[in-house]
């Protein structure tokens, strides 16, 4: 999945553009360093800014707390190409797979599995209980010795919805100026006839 940022730019330069002959590939190569540019950019700022901090944030934040930083250190831009329509492109992405469904949300549908569980019990067999909870029983492991197993089964089924927080599509958003502004500069380095990088 991937969402598309067009950024446009103004008809004046459009206009400009069309009127330099032999500068196209000039153009699209210094939009591309600007973007490039602009990108690295980008990146830090949505490590820094949306994914940071301990969560759980509210969803209308467009952030994700951190847990083991992977998603963080694994966003990276991939650098500005022009495509078969001569539009030059530029994306931003991570390789750990749980990204996607953070950025686009979705819908997931699963099915309790048959199991057991140590519940810890009292010397003469009963449960112990939570503090301020009488009907839920405490869980054991290994380590204790006054425990209780007991089975329980599967094949309920249930629904968790995942909110689409898009922390990389907003962060884009909010670093727009940004690609504007680097691309500028690129661009008018050629069109002072400056030598190309």
């Amino acid at each position: 999945m991937s969402q598309t940022i067009t950024l446009e730019l103004s008809p004046g330069a459009i206009a400009l553009m069309e009127q330099l002959t032999g500068m196209p590939f000039q153009m699209r190569r210094a939009i591309a360093r600007g973007m490039d540019r602009a990108g690295m950019l980008a990146v830090s700022d949505i490590q820094a800014r949306r994914l940071t901090g301990q969560g759980p944030f509210p969803v209308e934040e467009h952030r994700l707390g951190v847990k083991t930083s992977r998603l963080r250190t694994s966003l990276r831009w991939s650098p500005a190409q022009t495509d078969e329509s001569g539009a030059v492109v530029g994306a931003i992405g991570s390789n750990v797979i749980y990204a996607a469904i953070h950025e686009f949300g979705d819908v997931i549908n699963r099915t309790t599995k048959p199991g057991n569980v140590l519940l810890r019990t009292t010397k003469k067999g009963a449960l112990l209980r939570q503090d301020g909870h009488p009907n839920l029983a405490r869980f054991g492991s290994k380590r204790h010795k006054l425990v209780k197993q007991v089975s329980y089964q599967g094949g309920k089924q249930y629904t968790i919805t995942i909110p689409a927080r898009a922390p990389i599509g907003h962060g884009v958003a909010d670093n727009m100026p940004v690609f504007e502004r680097e691309i500028s500069v690129e661009l008018e380095k050629v069109l002072r006839g400056g030598p190309p990088e």
